[in-house]
């Protein structure tokens, strides 16, 4: 890709995550939607398709951010990253490790984790390796 470097991402800007949809034609059209208002990365969420769907989209998000030259992160699933040579890798708190993730995917990947409201789990990514970390909805009292 070119002018980006993985060894030191900056993630900054508009980072959109994909909804979940069947429709591959339809998850690309609201995709390419993200790119043009913007976004400077994208990661591609799906936790209730079939393997087959979720190979079949991965590629084509890939295809569509590299015209953009923007990265597609992969939610979830280290295995899809490596077989599409996605940029990433996000993961939750019951998914595959940073440490794995990371020798895995290499030092040029990017690797982010959810933290939820937690401040103790972002310190620890951040030790053992995350790129980003990303906080969901909290509250305070």
């Amino acid at each position: 890709m070119k002018g980006w470097s993985l060894r030191n991402p900056k993630i900054s800007g508009l980072y959109a995550i994909t909804p979940e949809l069947e429709n591959t034609w339809n998850l690309l059209d609201k995709t390419r939607q993200a790119l043009e208002g913007g976004a400077k990365l994208i990661q591609y969420r799906n936790k209730s398709a079939n393997r087959i769907l979720l190979r079949e989209q991965a590629r084509l998000l890939l295809q569509l951010c590299r015209e953009y030259e923007i990265p597609l992160i992969i939610n979830d699933y280290l295995d899809l990253a490596m077989e599409i040579d996605a940029d990433g890798l996000h993961v939750g708190q019951h998914d595959a490790a940073i440490l794995e993730a990371r020798d895995q995917l290499g030092c040029n990947k990017i690797i982010g984790a959810s933290c939820y409201n937690n401040l103790d789990q972002a310190i620890r990514a951040e030790k053992e390796g995350a790129d980003y970390v990303a906080f969901g909805a909290f509250f305070l009292h």
